[in-house]
């Protein structure tokens, strides 16, 4: 009986001994490799003097000493800020073939990647998105686009402009002339809503409605003009899209054997490879494919990269082609499952508890703040 009782105690489930605490997390220390490739988006593990800083290493912080564990740490940095350093698929290898427990970095999570360790859930989301060459439109092209846009809505301000003007002359011909009607009327329109204001008497009643009533139409023909505008300005930038069909069989440039390359070709684009002698730092990258890529139409990167990073420097637009988002997530070792999922609990408490979303607003505020995606 004895004997029964300890073989069902040895044969408990992984949940009963995840539960328990497994041996790893028992020694109360863990083996942590940090990949940092810098760059300006807060999914960045930045490496400065042996020391770690950036959203990520924050929040990894924190589930560390939710986890009331020692940390052992390695320094592995990426190629943006460091020509011979490694990739994150070299990164990822380097990893799977050591001792160590858990790798941090901003990790996009892919299939091919899960062949080889455990993500984590994930940490938060990026966006990629696909950048293209601005086309400047020519002066003359530009101004005939302008006239043919906007030139009947304005024809229709003039002769509505008329019409009010002189009904407004006629009701109260004494406060204003024939001249001044018109004028004030159509700069009204225009939005000069003085020029009717200040010929109205408030004490004749008439007078007064009328005027009301071509401020109203004035505010409303604004509004109407303002959306016009808008709705052009898209237009015409969808009109300029390489990518609004979708890029299914499109040339787009990514760095060799990346996620992103991964990406595209689950999407059925053609990856126009950049490799590591091509080029490092991301705006080696965007040089590399503007320069020596000039039938490649595109360049697959992140939202936080372009909107705050070199990318902006650059005369380029994004293209309104969407992916969705990418996942990103810590890396754990296929052989350390307690590790994986006593870092799940932690990090599920840190999202639960905004905790995750504070450290990450610490860096980024205002407009930026929509990229702690967590």
């Amino acid at each position: 009986m004895n004997r029964l009782f300890g073989k069902l105690k040895k044969d408990e489930s992984p949940e009963e001994d995840l539960k328990n605490g497994p041996s790893t997390i028992k020694r109360g220390q863990l083996k942590v490799m940090v990949y940092g490739n810098g760059g300006p988006q807060q999914s960045s593990i930045i490496i400065s003097d042996g020391n770690y800083s950036g959203f990520l290493y924050d929040l990894w912080q924190w589930i560390a000493k939710d986890m009331n564990v020692k940390i052992e740490y390695k320094t592995i940095e990426g190629r943006e800020k460091n020509k011979n350093g490694k990739t994150y698929n070299e990164a990822v290898e380097i990893f799977s073939k050591s001792n160590f427990d858990v790798l941090i970095g901003d990790f996009s999570v892919t299939k091919k990647r899960e062949g080889k360790i455990d993500f984590t859930r994930s940490v938060m989301l990026e966006k990629p998105v696909i950048l293209y060459r601005s086309k400047d439109t020519p002066i003359l092209l530009a101004a005939k686009e302008a006239v043919s846009k906007f030139a009947m809505p304005f024809f229709y301000l003039i002769i509505l402009g008329l019409l009010l003007g002189i009904l407004l002359y006629k009701v109260d011909p004494k406060s204003r002339s024939l001249n001044w009607a018109l004028f004030g009327t159509i700069s009204s329109l225009l939005g000069e809503s003085g020029t009717v204001v200040e010929k109205t008497d408030p004490k004749k009643l008439k007078s007064s409605l009328w005027a009301i009533l071509i401020l109203v139409t004035a505010f409303y023909f604004n509004i109407y003009l303002s959306a016009k505008a808008t709705a052009a300005e898209i237009a015409q930038k969808d009109d300029m899209d390489p990518f609004k069909s979708g890029i299914k069989g499109e040339f787009i440039a990514a760095t060799q054997n990346s996620a992103f390359s991964e990406l595209l070709k689950s999407q059925g684009a053609i990856v126009a490879p950049i490799t590591k002698k091509n080029a490092s730092s991301m705006s080696e990258k965007i040089e590399y494919w503007l320069e020596k890529q000039p039938h490649v139409l595109g360049f697959i990167t992140k939202e936080t990269t372009y909107r705050m990073g070199e990318a902006g420097r650059y005369n380029l637009s994004v293209s309104n082609y969407r992916f969705g988002f990418d996942q990103i997530a810590f890396i754990v070792h296929q052989d350390k499952k307690d590790v994986l999922f006593r870092l799940n609990t932690s990090l599920i408490k840190a999202q639960n508890n905004k905790v995750a979303r504070d450290l990450c607003s610490q860096y980024y505020a205002g407009e930026y703040l929509k990229f702690c995606r967590i």
